[in-house]
């Protein structure tokens, strides 16, 4: 192999995209009282993006087994209201057994 057909690796780092224009934020003053009146702000701005973002009713559940093993998978939102979030899994699944312990 020559030094020309060696090429660098390439920098992950430098992939980062800017996704809001400098200096704007999420300002504590500017969050609502309630936390699902934020939340639906944030779901409506991602399904009004919907031919850029292929599933935004997509989200990762987080759970840990009795031993303290963590484990995320990727669920669907299928609703929510001011109680939580409602998605669907099988009740004989490990995700299911994490959450009931």
């Amino acid at each position: 192999m020559s030094d020309h057909d060696h090429h660098a690796p390439q920098n992950p780092a430098v992939m980062r995209a800017q996704y809001r224009p400098p200096g704007e934020g999420l300002l504590e003053e500017d969050v609502p009282a309630r936390p699902m009146e934020l939340f639906e702000l944030w779901f409506n701005e991602a399904t009004r993006a919907r031919g850029v973002l292929y599933e935004p009713n997509a989200m990762v559940v987080s759970t840990a087994d009795a031993a303290g093993r963590p484990s995320s998978r990727t669920v669907l939102l299928k609703a929510y209201d001011d109680r939580g979030f409602v998605f669907y899994t099988n009740y004989g699944s490990r995700k299911a057994r994490d959450l009931a312990a």
